[in-house]
């Protein structure tokens, strides 16, 4: 746990680089996210579980059943760990290209997100999505790569099959 968080200490400061355009950001903040940076990564990751959800319950596997994480009540554990494989180069990325482009963002006067803000955001993350990697050798869908994981988990643990985690390039 100490590396994760030293890492993602120096994840976030690089993030905070790269944003332009007078943008503020200060740090990753989960809950009760005030700032556009954060509240559209939430919003982004949201997006993202979904479609990580979707998938684990397609293979047949128990969302509340994690290997990462550990077990937290009424919470889909298995997701939180599938989706670290894909958070970075799917949501933060989405967020990232957004922000850079000068795109407008725009939260309401309680701090959410404005609806045009959440379409713009979820189809900036669904275009991520359909986007194309190497997948062992083969050119996939990045929506198609998590399908596929969430099947390799399943075979993981039947000892079917050694599950490796997929590693995206920027």
């Amino acid at each position: 746990m100490g590396l994760e968080g030293s890492f993602a200490t120096h994840y976030w400061a690089v993030v905070k680089r790269l944003l332009n355009n007078g943008i503020i950001f200060e740090g990753r903040e989960r809950q009760g996210a005030k700032d556009i940076v954060n509240s559209s990564l939430n919003y982004a990751y949201g997006v993202l579980y979904s479609h990580v959800l979707n998938a684990v319950l397609k293979a047949g596997l128990n969302p509340m059943a994690g290997f990462l994480h550990s077990y937290q009540p009424q919470k889909p554990v298995l997701i939180y760990d599938m989706i670290e494989e894909f958070r970075p180069m799917v949501a933060d990325r989405a967020i990232l290209t957004l922000l850079r482009r000068g795109e407008r963002i725009e939260q309401e006067d309680d701090g959410l997100l404005a609806t045009e803000s959440r379409k713009k955001i979820a189809k900036a993350v669904h275009g991520r999505m359909s986007g194309e990697v190497d997948f062992y050798g083969r050119k996939r869908t990045i929506e198609t790569v998590i399908r596929e994981q969430a099947v390799n988990v399943k075979k993981h643990i039947s000892g079917a099959y050694r599950y490796r985690p997929f590693l995206s390039r920027w």
